[in-house]
């Protein structure tokens, strides 16, 4: 509790902050998994056009 009556409003600061920083590492992750998929499509392609 002294945490807390030291620091007025420090837990609400943080969860923002981290709630911010989730935001962006699931946007990054969306874009990663794009990327990945178009990366395959190409791959599965190429693949196909060799045989």
């Amino acid at each position: 509790m002294n945490g807390a009556e030291a620091e007025p409003g420090g837990y609400k600061r943080r969860y923002r902050a981290l709630k911010r920083r989730l935001k962006l590492l699931i946007y990054e992750q969306e874009c990663f998994q794009e990327e990945l998929r178009k990366a395959q499509r190409k791959l599965l392609k190429v693949s196909r056009d060799k045989r």
